[in-house]
């Protein structure tokens, strides 16, 4: 089955990226968020908790902030995830996955994604179950920790390979 692409305002990079790529192109406003997130649950909790005194203060703020790091990673990593897509404004990124494409072809592999050791079907397979799953965090996080260059905007490198930057 042929991957769709959706039209979207910003160029996309890649509609199914690793989680490593996902974790490596994080912003300084993605772990700001991150930690906005850890710090407002327990926050909030406290002051709930002083509205209406409970006997397992500690308890409560320990599982408040346990669940406002894992919903602020869940943020972040949507962020990230939306830049890759072309959802949100990419331009950095776009030129930080040029630069590593630059960067492998210089060291004489075919790309940067990294080396799959799935035959191709199961490459697919992967990619067809784990393609915008950042869009169902809420209800399955689920991730991708398979290298395939199934969903991959090639025409980014085009250009660098017509204009002599790196070697065919």
């Amino acid at each position: 089955m042929p991957f769709r692409q959706h039209e979207t305002e910003f160029t996309p990079i890649d509609s199914d990226p690793t989680f490593g790529r996902v974790m490596r192109f994080l912003r300084l406003e993605d772990y700001g968020l991150w930690a906005a997130s850890t710090a407002a649950a327990p926050a909030t909790y406290y002051w709930v908790d002083m509205q209406r005194p409970t006997k397992s203060l500690p308890l409560g703020l320990k599982a408040a902030a346990a669940l406002g790091f894992v919903g602020g990673f869940f943020l972040a990593y949507q962020q990230s995830s939306f830049r890759f897509w072309g959802v949100s404004e990419n331009q950095r990124e776009i030129e930080q996955d040029r630069a590593e494409f630059v960067a492998a072809r210089a060291s004489g592999k075919e790309h940067h994604l990294g080396k799959s050791s799935l035959e191709p079907y199961l490459q697919g397979v992967s990619a067809r179950h784990s393609r915008y799953t950042a869009l169902s965090f809420s209800w399955l996080p689920w991730f991708n920790f398979v290298h395939h260059n199934q969903g991959v905007n090639w025409d980014l490198y085009k250009d660098l390979q017509t204009a002599g930057q790196v070697a065919n």
